[in-house]
């Protein structure tokens, strides 16, 4: 396997093609290296600030939840997960499992239901790296003929980013008109806050059709305290919500979740305990890898 990888490697690297698209790029990074510019990241990091750091979307859960982590190996990564939940839109049991190179970053995704979701990067220089995603879910695709199936067509945007010390504003047009807009600012070395604005062409569902302008604001902040974080944010729409972790000891951690839509008259809960384990091999190994640098997993 590791010699077809290889091979392949040779292949992609070497040939006429490969060698004029390398000569260009090094041109081109060599005259934006004189500039003195930063690497802006990844349009997947465009507003990772606001989305991932101050917003609360990708934690908010309600029901209860429970996740066992347990950690085999630091160098390379190595380590599984049982994520147990009762509540909307949970799967009652959930089976991950991670692993990371400096070269490889494999994750995986199993359900109760059998749905397999995984993620497979591979880095094949310092400036190239590969990534792929594959699921196995229930549904249909698009038909292209009969012997093949075709999903999504590809979309392009068009992506801004401008960063200075403390405050980071983004803009993105996205395809079929939409444009999503971004401000993060570090208030002080525990509070950051951001907001985030929406806007967005869709089909009325009149019978005559026609276009319907829609658009969402939301403002939000986080506060890391010594043992704790708290992430807050409210929308437009008249949603309030809140999310709370708290280190119990070091091994785990609660989490409480809550949302209250002000329109609706409607409020939901969530509560959740993290377990993460790992053995006196994982300790003895951290000691004997001592300052050496982690690895450059490429997620």
């Amino acid at each position: 396997m590791a010699s077809t990888i290889d091979s392949l490697r040779t292949f992609l690297t070497t040939n006429p093609v490969a060698d004029a698209v390398s000569d260009a790029v090094n041109s081109f990074s060599s005259r934006r290296a004189k500039l003195g510019l930063s690497n802006p990241g990844t349009v997947e990091s465009l507003s990772k600030e606001v989305t991932r750091d101050v917003f609360l979307n990708n934690y908010m859960f309600t029901g209860l939840r429970a996740d066992v982590t347990k950690a085999f190996s630091i160098s390379p990564l190595f380590q599984v997960s049982h994520a147990f939940a009762m509540g909307e839109r949970l799967n009652p049991y959930t089976f991950a499992g991670l692993y990371g190179t400096s070269k490889v970053f494999l994750q995986g995704n199993m359900d109760n239901d059998g749905q397999l979701s995984t993620r497979f990067n591979y880095r094949w220089s310092d400036k190239l790296v590969s990534k792929t995603q594959l699921q196995v879910v229930p549904g249909s695709g698009q038909d292209m003929r009969a012997g093949l199936t075709q999903g999504p067509e590809m979309a392009t945007s068009y992506s801004l980013r401008y960063k200075s010390d403390d405050w980071v504003v983004t803009a993105q047009l996205q395809a079929q008109g939409a444009l999503n807009t971004s401000y993060w600012r570090r208030l002080s070395e525990k509070v950051q806050a951001g907001c985030d604005l929406t806007l967005s062409l869709a089909p009325s569902g009149g019978m005559m059709g026609g276009i319907q302008k829609e658009g969402i604001a939301t403002m939000g902040a986080k506060y890391d305290f010594r043992m704790s974080t708290f992430r807050a944010q409210v929308d437009s729409k008249g949603k309030l919500s809140c999310l709370l972790e708290k280190r119990i000891a070091a091994p785990v951690m609660m989490t409480f979740a809550a949302d209250v839509d002000h329109f609706t008259q409607q409020a939901k809960i969530g509560v959740a305990i993290s377990v993460e384990a790992a053995g006196e091999d994982l300790q003895e190994q951290q000691e004997v890898l001592g300052a050496q640098p982690s690895p450059n997993i490429p997620f």
